[in-house]
């Protein structure tokens, strides 16, 4: 049985003056999937995100969202939907927990329920002990982690996030990439927007991908590679026992890329693997061999500049 379908965006369109920010876009997101809308700066991603959640009124196009009970609205409810916009803000003289505990009781919670859900977060974010503390005298991340916080204590089903991993270092991210999946298996579906090609590959069931405020291309990892066609081929990695004649790799039937004892050649045109493979044989003993398909960010490149020529 699939996954019900959880909000509908229609032919939406939004432009300022004579910038036509969002063109003719439409998406959904389903119950308990995550979704990633990836794009340049500019190419309307946080605007697309800001008429979903009515921030941002759309010029023509249709929202259905369908809720808990099945019902179906025309615009998102505010206590189901959790959002983190690009530009954060926190009243940041409060205390941490009473901050925290403002944003669940706003949304419809208790004031049980807002404090049960602060100190599950606040734990797993390992700032539980600074829950007495103000904000302003938290470091810029640990207000970032409090942000993420606000957006999602009241346990939305749908939680809209612009850029969830900025402003965090690697161990951070990582962690950040756990708390969305967690808050996943807890019912909340994700859309959201992220410039981190790794950690967006690792977490996305479907990749929306935007440009000059058009949707490019959309689907899985997999639908996306198989639709992009041979400017996505495959690479394959090989190690030789000694370096290989540079002169010999100005012949190959494909672009190559020599470093030390080992050749990356990309599979192009009408070659296959077995090709690459023979004719690779002939420069050498090969030590090892790895094969590898293009990653998000490969295909993220090749979309942009076929959709900006």
């Amino acid at each position: 049985m699939g996954l019900s379908t959880l909000l509908t965006a229609t032919s939406l369109n939004k432009s300022f003056g004579d910038l036509k920010a969002v063109r003719d876009l439409s998406l959904s997101v389903k119950s308990g999937e995550i979704v990633a809308l990836l794009g340049p700066n500019g190419a309307g991603k946080t605007t697309t995100l800001r008429m979903l959640i009515g921030l941002a009124a759309r010029d023509s196009g249709t929202i259905e969202y369908v809720d808990r009970t099945g019902k179906s609205h025309d615009s998102l409810p505010p206590a189901e939907i959790g959002y983190l916009p690009e530009e954060r803000g926190l009243y940041i003289d409060r205390r941490v927990i009473d901050g925290l505990v403002y944003f669940a009781r706003l949304r419809g919670r208790s004031k049980s329920e807002a404090l049960e859900s602060a100190q599950h977060w606040l734990e797993r974010f390992d700032l539980w002990d600074r829950r007495a503390d103000e904000v302003k005298t938290l470091s810029k991340g640990n207000q970032q982690k409090v942000q993420f916080i606000s957006a999602v204590i009241h346990r939305p089903q749908l939680a809209i996030i612009d850029e969830p991993f900025s402003g965090f270092d690697p161990i951070n991210q990582e962690r950040m990439l756990g708390f969305l999946e967690e808050l996943r298996k807890a019912g909340t579906s994700i859309l959201f927007s992220a410039h981190q090609m790794d950690l967006v590959q690792r977490l996305a069931d479907r990749i929306l991908l935007m440009s000059r405020g058009e949707l490019v291309a959309e689907g899985t990892l997999s639908e996306i590679r198989r639709r992009a066609g041979s400017g996505n081929a495959q690479t394959v990695e090989v190690e030789y026992q000694l370096p290989p004649d540079a002169q010999q790799l100005e012949q190959a039937p494909s672009n190559c890329r020599l470093e030390g004892n080992t050749v990356e050649m990309t599979v192009a045109g009408d070659q296959t693997i077995n090709d690459a493979v023979h004719w690779l044989s002939s420069l050498g003993t090969i030590t090892t061999m790895t094969t590898r398909e293009p990653s998000l960010h490969d295909i993220y490149l090749d979309q942009l500049k076929e959709s900006t020529t």
